[in-house]
């Protein structure tokens, strides 16, 4: 049988994640209606996208992606390189991630204002 201090304990370690979670969903928010916009830099050159729905993008020696920009977020919808783990990302929130094809050499990024990179704001795994 827990406590009274065991409950507390536990009920307070739930309000903090609960307040963490909502300030990450706040800032998330914030992100998505402010002029957040897709950043595509294919062998880096650099082009930025800003209407919802699907482009394709075309490299050197056939490649081929398809990006889509969701009302949540950008997803590869599709890529014709060998591993495709760049579709198996799914959909990426603003500010959450970045959607990286090695084999085509194409980085997919959220940016705001004045094309400025937006720092995720997650714990590297590695530290």
């Amino acid at each position: 049988m827990l406590k009274k201090n065991e409950w507390l304990l536990i009920a307070g370690v739930l309000l903090v994640a609960l307040l963490l979670l909502a300030w990450n969903r706040y800032q998330n928010a914030s992100l998505a209606q402010s002029d957040a916009r897709v950043q595509v830099s294919v062998d880096g050159t650099q082009q930025l996208l800003l209407i919802p729905g699907q482009h394709k993008i075309a490299g050197q020696a056939g490649e081929q992606n398809t990006i889509e920009i969701l009302s949540n977020g950008v997803r590869m919808a599709q890529a014709n390189c060998p591993d495709q783990w760049c579709v198996r990302k799914g959909i990426v929130p603003p500010g959450a991630d970045i959607i990286v094809c090695l084999p085509h050499r194409l980085i997919v990024r959220w940016v705001g204002a004045g094309g400025v990179p937006v720092e995720f704001d997650d714990v590297d795994v590695v530290t």
